[in-house]
């Protein structure tokens, strides 16, 4: 079974087309038999984590915050409870994605879940973080690539409340000429871009 771009199900490929990136087949379902899906869960459900060396789950719940309460997850969440919440779905591996680790530590968080998939098996591979817009945005790119995990990197830009509030160019957004600098790295590195940013940011 293949997906739409004609690649085999599960994994991570070669750009099919040439272009020096990575594809990423995230949920893979297996038609026989029906009832037994297998499935590749690209990021976890509350993601692995730490709570101590998360500043945004430290402190009073933030019941404004635009993906809802997020109480629920102000806890530790590792292996073992992914285990535990997955039982009865025939879960081949699951995909790690950053998840707000202490910023002046981006790569602990990369070496840290790279420690419980070495005791647990679980994750099958990371999203780490970096700054495209920062100086030692190479520098911080080139130690996520070196863990075998790694097969991408999230790095939200600079977005606006509003379509009318866009400021194009500005420090920051995906027009800024720094933060282009840092994104064209991930070629060099061979990582694929996770992209979290509201629609109007996509015309």
């Amino acid at each position: 079974m293949a997906d739409a771009t004609g690649l085999p199900p599960g994994g991570w490929y070669d750009d099919p087309q040439g272009q020096g990136m990575r594809w990423g087949v995230a949920f893979v379902y297996d038609p026989e038999p029906a009832p037994n899906p297998v499935w590749v869960d690209r990021v976890l459900p509350r993601r692995l984590q730490d709570v101590r060396d998360q500043p945004n789950l430290i402190g009073e719940p933030r019941h404004d915050f635009f993906m809802g309460d997020d109480s629920a997850i102000r806890r530790d969440y590792l292996a073992e409870d992914y285990r535990r919440d997955a039982a009865g779905h025939n879960v081949l591996t699951s995909v790690h994605c950053e998840a707000e680790w202490d910023r002046a530590d981006q790569v602990g968080e990369t070496r840290w879940v790279t420690g419980i998939n070495q005791q647990s098996g679980f994750p099958g591979a990371i999203v780490a973080h970096a700054w495209f817009d920062r100086e030692n945005a190479e520098e911080v790119i080139a130690a996520q690539a070196g863990f075998p995990l790694v097969r991408g990197i999230r790095s939200k830009p600079v977005t606006a409340p509003s379509p009318d509030r866009m400021a194009p160019g500005a420090p920051g957004t995906m027009q800024d000429e720094r933060w282009l600098r840092g994104f064209a790295l991930l070629e060099k590195y061979r990582l694929s871009w996770d992209l979290r940013v509201p629609f109007w940011h996509l015309g």
